[in-house]
């Protein structure tokens, strides 16, 4: 029997798993947030909202101790952050749109 050791990371099945994770909750992120923006109700938003700063948090991580070795991994990370904070501040503005009262 042949045995091979291939130079394969130890934790790539975690890798994956938080992968998947994040593929899960970004998808979530969008279904929610434009629920809440097609029934113009605060708290699918407010859902989205948290799951931004999950995804902002993670940004940091990836920025910050994860993307050591290439510099355009560290670009897009940065790219990714930007866009997460252009829809969060979006997203601020359309709760406080919708949770104003529309007494006439």
């Amino acid at each position: 029997m042949k045995y091979f050791d291939l130079p394969f990371g130890k934790n790539v099945y975690r890798l994956r798993w938080k992968r998947c994770f994040i593929l899960l909750s970004s998808h979530l992120k969008f279904l929610l947030a434009r629920k809440g923006n097609l029934t113009e109700t605060s708290g699918y938003l407010s859902f989205a909202l948290l799951l931004n700063a999950l995804t902002l948090t993670l940004c940091v991580y990836w920025a910050l101790f994860q993307s050591y070795v290439l510099f355009i991994e560290f670009v897009v990370v940065c790219v990714e952050a930007f866009l997460v904070i252009i829809e969060t501040v979006f997203a601020i503005a359309a709760v406080a749109n919708f949770s104003r009262s529309t007494d006439i």
